[in-house]
């Protein structure tokens, strides 16, 4: 076989393993942040995450959700704290400090709506008007989330999931609920993989479901229970949509299959090639 020739500097392959940079996309209530909950309670046989392997920027106070165990939190209020913190995590790395095996920013719909109100409170002003220019401030924050982003992406040596909230109403395609417009056209493209989250509700058998007992129950369902704790045939199922349809915001792998339980420990195995 013929080598052909390459440019200095290349190399086959990555020089180190990749970590991936993912964000999940889902409405209000649909569960983003029960994903934490997954990794501090995953009981896989072979390579289980635990609560003191997994970091959250919390923006949005979601440790009810979380449960017990809780994981590592530190609290932010602007894309700043989350930015010190990750290179604080870098720097650590090079020193060769033990490190988290994934974190999330939960989330950064949460973040940005702190830093709109320090705007509002410290607004950026129009140096011909002396008025506030909000053009000026969501150009400042879409160039603060992109910087972040590239961040997660090419230098933390962990995975780092990153929650948004999306708006869906009247039928109508999902927008992020994020200000400006340099975030939304660009959030996609600076992630290794983005999946879209849903919550798809049915009926069974209520009989069925309580003579299956806990194989009916699974880290993506919730199983639905009368007054008396007794399955009442209600069961919501969690899914990643890992493909743009055109009408999600969504970014796959080939690890990933079009629609894959929302399980994320299990759907970063299968990305790492471990499941």
């Amino acid at each position: 076989m013929t080598v052909p020739w390459l440019p200095s500097g290349t190399t086959q392959g990555a020089d180190e393993p990749t970590h991936a940079s993912i964000v999940i996309y889902g409405k209000a209530g649909v569960g983003k942040s029960y994903l934490v909950k997954q990794f501090c309670n995953d009981i896989h046989e072979k390579e289980p995450y635990h609560n003191d392997e997994v970091l959250v920027w919390m923006a949005e106070n979601a440790t009810t959700t979380y449960g017990v165990p809780l994981p590592n939190i530190r609290k932010v209020k602007s894309i700043e704290d989350v930015r010190k913190s990750a290179i604080e995590c870098v720097l650590a790395a090079r020193d060769g400090k033990l490190m988290p095996r994934v974190a999330f920013l939960d989330s950064l719909s949460g973040v940005l709506d702190y830093q709109m109100a320090d705007y509002q409170a410290n607004p950026m002003t129009s140096s011909k008007t002396g008025n506030r220019d909000k053009l000026a401030e969501y150009g400042d924050l879409g160039g603060q989330v992109i910087d972040l982003m590239m961040l997660f992406r090419d230098d933390l040596p962990f995975d780092v999931i990153t929650l948004v909230t999306t708006y869906e109403q009247g039928g109508r395609p999902p927008e992020l609920a994020v200000p400006g417009k340099m975030t939304p056209k660009n959030l996609t493209r600076l992630t290794t993989q983005a999946l879209y989250m849903i919550a798809e509700g049915g009926v069974e058998d209520a009989d069925v479901i309580k003579k299956l007992g806990k194989k009916a129950e699974a880290p993506h369902r919730t199983v639905g229970k009368d007054e008396y704790g007794d399955p009442d045939g209600h069961i919501i199922n969690r899914i990643f949509l890992t493909q743009d349809s055109g009408e999600v915001f969504a970014k796959g792998n080939d690890h990933l299959t079009l629609r894959e339980r929302a399980i994320l420990p299990n759907v970063l195995r299968k990305i790492h090639s471990k499941e």
